[in-house]
């Protein structure tokens, strides 16, 4: 509701190209004040609007102290329509940092109510748990209910997994060749592979095969490749990356023709420990944790390999 007291918009200005002025002495731009009031009256802006400055910073010199800022504004505003005026360099960072902070935790803590809720509901109301969503559906006794339901219920899966799950995989078999491979044939590559080899329908079967055998496995493979990476990028490289290098042929993460062979003894070696709990039963508390015990160990072996790989240089 929109009142005097609290305009129906707020605008936080970061800065950007349009608010830098040009020092004539110096030859440079600089920011003195936003020059966002005048171009609102010029644009003959009727809605009322709040104007706050919360910095006036070129976007490349923007660091976490500085999004930390614009989200505790955008927490503070009473406003429903926020607008946040940054420069086009890291918009998309920023973008993230506050869209995650801001919506991430309320939208996936309601969507875990709902599923506990709903499947709550259906031990009271048919006499059994059911966590699978279509079965629900298909007891709401009315076909025209049960056909919009299932609808809806496609359309909330393409877009999803289109987003979530089908892009990696369709770059990743376009850049095996691009010439050959496009984005879409990638995409269809990827929809064969998952439908004849991990064939799903088998692992929604029951919860046990989908939740023991599928999403812990996974995890086993997903908890070593994050211990390879934040121990790269935290430890190893002390977030001091050289970006151009990540783009060059015989730059400086070439490794041996672009693998890290390390990194892959680490993930392998990870992996390994995580997944030994399926081959020896008393071990299996490792397969149970197979993420944190993945990480923990591929994170450890990749530090040791490049320590011991960096002591070798120095001598």
């Amino acid at each position: 509701m929109t009142s005097a007291a609290s305009p129906a918009v707020r605008i936080i200005v970061t800065g950007g190209t349009f608010d830098k002025h040009y020092d004539a002495i110096k030859g440079e731009l600089t920011f003195k004040q936003t020059h966002l009031p005048a171009i609102l009256e010029q644009a003959r802006v009727t809605v009322p609007v709040q104007i706050e400055i919360n910095q006036l910073i070129d976007s490349l010199n923007m660091e976490d102290s500085h999004r930390e800022r614009v989200l505790a504004s955008c927490r503070a505003a009473g406003e429903d329509c926020i607008i946040v005026i940054h420069g086009t360099d890291t918009m998309a960072l920023t973008a993230q940092v506050v869209g995650q902070a801001l919506s991430l935790p309320a939208t996936m803590t309601f969507y875990s109510f709902i599923g506990i809720a709903v499947t709550s509901a259906t031990a009271i109301i048919f006499g059994q748990a059911i966590w699978d969503p279509v079965q629900v559906l298909a007891r709401l006794g009315n076909p025209i209910a049960v056909v919009v339901a299932m609808l809806a219920l496609l359309l909330a899966t393409l877009n999803v997994n289109v987003a979530a799950n089908l892009v990696s995989p369709s770059n990743d078999f376009s850049n095996l060749s691009p010439r050959l491979i496009s984005f879409r044939t990638g995409g269809l590559i990827s929809c064969v592979v998952g439908v004849v080899v991990f064939q799903p329908w088998k692992l929604l079967a029951n919860y046990s095969n989908y939740i023991f055998n599928w999403l812990v496995g996974y995890s086993g493979f997903l908890g070593p490749i994050a211990g390879v990476m934040i121990c790269d990028y935290f430890v190893v490289r002390k977030t001091i990356i050289l970006v151009e290098d990540l783009y060059q042929r015989h730059g400086f993460y070439e490794f041996s023709r672009g693998i890290n062979w390390r990194a892959m003894a680490a993930l392998a070696a990870g992996a390994g420990v995580a997944f030994i709990g399926l081959v020896v039963p008393p071990l299996r508390v490792l397969y149970d944790y197979a993420w944190f015990v993945g990480f923990a160990t591929s994170f450890i072996v990749y530090w040791a390999v490049m320590k011991t790989l960096r002591n070798q240089e120095a001598r």
